[in-house]
């Protein structure tokens, strides 16, 4: 047929009564009778939407009414005598290419103007032919949908829907959120499960699936052309996004100079009240809403800035020694404490109670350092045996924490990497995923080395670790996060 005449014919949508079902009837998720609905060419294997009539409150109270207990069971599927008032005429619009949209009843009349339809309560299935038993034992049914996809379209049994074709090119899926918890799932897995359990499939949100009789999972969200949707056809194209809800997450809480300063374009207190009492405990509260069992690792890092004539290279603090920084004339050290390790994120209110105990005393704990006078010089070997004994150690406070853009956010995320390079041993089995969360009091701009960027470049790229940086100042007027280095190429010329 010509495009021309094909965009001329009509679009035939039915009225029809939906019914109800359990698994007692059958354990398909729609019944549905294809020889009822002769008039909209519709063969095995092509889409059908339902989409639900617009009623007001006396019809909805009166269908509730008209319940009884009995109903249920196989019993809620009975003959249905109940027939819409046969109207002549028909519903024109002409939107685009000149075609019309012919609106029936369940006898095949025309019903002039149409009726009024509740998109938010669409559902999309895959046409199938009813077996010949249930068709002689219900020779009535027009289509039936079980009872959880009833409960999560609204629908309820005996109501009014409006039944057409679907288009695939309409209905098919972008992209379609998974999520599944207390279970390890490798890529492979993964991928066989959309190929069985999804592709060429309808899905809808809220589905439960389950894959090898073992691996439980549940449709999120369902995406068509970048727009969540009810219910959606997986087509060859449609890209499936697992996410797990119990997953090994690692924070990290840059604690650089500016975590000490007040936010003047904000709410006035410090910058890590900020994180304790805004960012983290509104994580985990949406984590605890989700009901997502992740399992939370924090670890403070810094480094120091000491003046290079106050101690010279090599002093050794704390069993190791400074690095020189010969650009900035002074010499740096990196810290990093771990506050709580792979605790339940349940469990958030202890995790902030440790964290802000850390926060009191993890300035004190860098900056105080053991320190060493010089030894008196001696003019004899009487001297040497009968002289003062020597002095005791002494603790300075020593060196001041560097400003965010120049930390050490790069040797973090390398520690993080490393340490989960080699997750397959001794694999984790109810655990999936690897996440990092690195908090900067910064705004995203940082000095980096050229040979520690591309090696955390390539540690990540291999291993495939997510990271998300959260930012506490305003964005720039660019585009962030940024690392200026500098090229070994100058850094040669110079």
């Amino acid at each position: 047929m010509p495009k021309s005449a094909a965009s001329g014919a009509p679009k035939v949508q039915k009225v029809c009564t939906l019914w109800t079902h359990d698994h007692g009837v059958s354990r398909e998720d729609v019944l549905f009778n294809i020889d009822r609905f002769s008039e909209l060419a519709i063969s095995p294997g092509s889409l059908v939407k339902i989409v639900a009539l617009n009623q007001n409150t006396s019809v909805r109270d009166f269908q509730e009414l008209a319940r009884t207990p009995s109903q249920d069971g196989s019993r809620r599927i009975k003959l249905d005598t109940r027939r819409a008032p046969s109207t002549s005429g028909f519903s024109s619009r002409k939107p685009h290419g000149g075609s019309f949209t012919l609106t029936l009843d369940e006898n095949g009349h025309r019903i002039q103007g149409g009726r009024d339809v509740d998109p938010s309560k669409t559902y999309v299935f895959q046409a199938k032919a009813m077996g010949p038993d249930l068709k002689t034992k219900y020779p009535t049914l027009q289509v039936s949908v079980s009872d959880h996809i009833a409960r999560n379209f609204g629908f309820r049994n005996r109501m009014q829907v409006m039944l057409s074709p679907a288009e695939h090119d309409l209905y098919s899926a972008s992209h379609v959120e998974i999520s599944f918890r207390d279970e390890y799932l490798s890529r492979a897995d993964m991928w066989r499960f959309a190929i069985a359990e999804l592709s060429g499939k309808t899905v809808y949100k809220g589905q439960k699936l389950l894959f090898m009789g073992t691996i439980k999972a549940t449709v999120k969200n369902v995406f068509v052309d970048g727009q969540t949707t009810h219910s959606a056809y997986f087509s060859t194209v449609t890209k499936p996004v697992f996410r797990s809800e119990s997953a090994r997450y690692v924070l990290f809480l840059q604690m650089s100079k500016e975590m000490w300063n007040f936010d003047t374009e904000g709410s006035g207190e410090i910058m890590f009240n900020k994180v304790i009492n805004g960012f983290l405990p509104d994580l985990f509260k949406r984590w605890q809403r989700l009901d997502a069992r992740h399992l939370v690792t924090i670890i403070m890092f810094t480094r120091m800035q000491y003046d290079r004539g106050f101690l010279p290279d090599g002093t050794q603090a704390n069993g190791l020694p400074f690095d020189p920084d010969a650009a900035a004339g002074s010499a740096t050290r990196d810290f990093y404490r771990v506050v709580v390790s792979e605790m339940a994120s349940c469990d958030w209110i202890n995790i902030l109670y440790q964290l802000k105990k850390e926060f009191r005393k993890f300035l004190r704990d860098v900056t105080v350092m053991p320190y060493s006078p010089p030894k008196k010089s001696t003019t004899g070997l009487q001297d040497a045996f009968e002289g003062e004994p020597e002095p005791e150690p002494e603790t300075i406070i020593a060196g001041t924490p560097r400003t965010s853009d120049k930390g050490n956010i790069l040797e973090a995320i390398n520690l993080a990497a490393l340490q989960y390079s080699k997750d397959y041993i001794d694999r984790d089995l109810v655990r999936t995923g690897i996440s990092v969360i690195v908090i900067s009091p910064g705004s995203g701009i940082f000095e980096v080395d050229y040979n520690m960027l591309k090696l955390t470049t390539d540690i990540l790229l291999g291993s495939g670790i997510g990271i998300d940086l959260v930012c506490l100042q305003p964005m720039p007027l660019h585009s962030v996060p940024l690392f200026k280095y500098r090229t070994p190429r100058l850094a040669t010329e110079r």
